[in-house]
Order: C-alpha cells, then structure tokens, then sequence
C-alpha cells in the first residue's frame, strides 16, 4: 500500500515521493530537482485533476502525477532557457498533457502486442492501434481553464502557508486569522466562513478577536499588503518570465477580490 501525507492548506492526499531518488538526482542534475520538488509538494493536484479528466482513476492520476514529476527531472524538463519555457504554467500543463498521451501510447501498445512479436512501427505511427484500442485523446475545451483555476487556488494555499509563518514569526496570529476568515475563507471554504445567521461581518470578527471595527479594517489592509508581498515571495522561486509572473499575481488577487494596486 502507498504510504500517504496530508498536504498542509488544501487538506488533500498525495503518495510520498520518492524523495530519496530525488535526493540522488540532486548530486549529478544541479539545481532543477529544487523546482521539481517545490513543484511536487506544492502543485500536485492541478495535475491529478487533469490526469482524472482524461479518463485515469484517483489512484492512477496520483502515480501518473508522481511519475511526471520524476521524469521532468530525469529529463531536465524545466532547465531550458526561458524563451522555451514561455508561460511557465502553460508550458507545465502542455509538458503534463504529452506525459499523459505517452504513458497511453505505451498502454495501448502492451494492450496490442501479439505473443509473438511487437507491433509494427507503421502501424504505431498510423495510429491505428490508439483507434482500435479506444485510446483516441478526447477534446477537452474548459480542462486547460479548469488547470489554471487549481493552480491558483494551488498557489494561494502556498502562499497563505508562508504568509502564517511570516504571521508566527512576529506574534501576529491574530492579524493572519482576522485576514484568512475575512477574505480568504469565503472564497475557498465558503462553510467555514458562514457564521449561524449567515456570511460573518466584519463586526462579528472583530467581536471574535476583541477589536474594534476600525482596528479589525486595518488589520485587512496590512494583510492584504503582507499577502501580496509573500505572493510575489512565492512566485519567484518559479522560473516565470515578468509577463507570466503578473498574469498569474493578477489571478490570485482577483480570487480574493484583492485590488492590485
């Protein structure tokens, strides 16, 4: 059986990589297993949703997700220049996208293979197999968008984890609590957020805290300020182009319904 963790921020379930393997790969492959495993830990489960969406089971989506991310750094996947890279999100999923039609490429060849003999390459090219096999990839027009949703939900869990740190640091856990059930709850965990008469005030969290209004409005303020910081904290360790970096900055604070001034 698998052995599994808790991801902290989005409660979800991922087999442990293996990280000992990675570890090895570190020694003779520079810097790139570094992404990769900020990557694996922190932005699974876009993938797995995606991998689900083309037809795998959950357990199967979880070793195709460990499997990629193995790959990307046995095959230095993110070590090209930028230019190549282009969006960096974009470029993750479409990289996903042709690990996922190998892996069913070579399903429905080991499905097609005769006793005594492989299947020709003609026939491999053709694509006759994948037609006979019922493999052929399925048009999906809103899993691309559906990806770039998870990912920034992905990504604001991430950033929440370093902005709660930054918040301990300081003794601050009461600016993090008013900040996460004020803006971020409502959008993420919309039942959590609900008070018994209905969406919790200002006030009522205020009251909760024992603030003022006033004091409970600044506290929000500061917050937001702090969260775009750790925001940008985090997407720097991607290797992202400024383009990509403010796109993906603009869609975490629209989430929230944060301004981005």
């Amino acid at each position: 059986m698998k052995s599994e963790k808790t991801l902290s921020g989005d409660g979800g379930l991922f087999p442990e990589t293996d990280w000992e393997a990675l570890g090895h790969l570190k020694l003779t492959n520079g810097d790139a297993p570094g992404l990769v495993d900020r990557l694996s830990r922190a932005y699974w489960r876009p993938l797995w949703i995606v991998a689900q969406n083309r037809g795998l089971n959950s357990e199967d989506a979880r070793d195709a997700v460990q499997g990629f991310f193995l790959h990307a750094i046995t095959t230095s996947l993110f070590t090209k220049p930028t230019e190549a890279l282009g969006r960096f999100r974009s470029y993750l999923y479409r990289s996903f996208c042709n690990y996922l039609a190998g892996l069913r490429r070579r399903e429905v060849a080991a499905s097609r293979r005769p006793r005594k003999g492989l299947v020709s390459l003609d026939e491999l090219d053709s694509g006759e197999v994948e037609g006979r096999g019922g493999f052929a990839d399925p048009s999906f027009t809103d899993e691309e968008d559906r990806f770039r949703t998870e990912w920034t939900i992905a990504l604001i869990h991430k950033t929440l984890s370093r902005l709660r740190e930054a918040c301990e640091s300081k003794s601050r856990m009461t600016h993090f609590d008013v900040f996460n059930e004020w803006l971020v709850l409502p959008v993420l965990d919309p039942e959590a957020a609900r008070s018994p008469s209905g969406k919790r005030t200002l006030a009522e969290l205020a009251q909760k805290y024992r603030l003022t209004v006033k004091q409970a409005s600044n506290v929000v303020v500061t917050m937001k300020r702090a969260f775009r910081r750790a925001l940008h904290e985090e997407l720097n360790e991607l290797p992202l182009t400024e383009t990509s970096l403010s796109i993906q900055v603009r869609e975490a604070l629209s989430m929230l319904e944060i301004h981005s001034d």
